[in-house]
């Protein structure tokens, strides 16, 4: 059975998959990220890198949250997405 194109997007669309394959891509961006980051310590430029994409995924986590079940506790995605921000900006402006 083939898939084109054109039926994968037809298929993302209706389960509304796309926040979820936003977010498998950044998460891989970010254990790769983080592991460069390992192996040079002192590259605080991957490191500001790596808390953007992961205050990114905690956003988009509470955005997928708030749409599906509208409720109040999604609201710790985004205050832990914001904090996340608040550092690697802090960390940004150090250096």
């Amino acid at each position: 059975m083939a898939i084109n194109m054109q039926n994968l997007i037809r298929i993302i669309k209706e389960q509304k998959l796309i926040l979820d394959i936003i977010n498998v891509v950044i998460g891989i961006l970010t254990v790769i990220l983080a592991v460069i980051y390992f192996l040079h310590p002192k590259n605080y430029g991957i490191l500001i890198s790596v808390l953007l994409l992961a205050g990114t995924v905690n956003v988009l986590n509470g955005v997928k949250r708030v749409k599906d079940h509208n409720n109040k506790a999604s609201i710790g995605f985004f205050v832990v997405g914001a904090f996340v921000y608040l550092m690697s900006a802090f960390l940004l402006f150090q250096f």
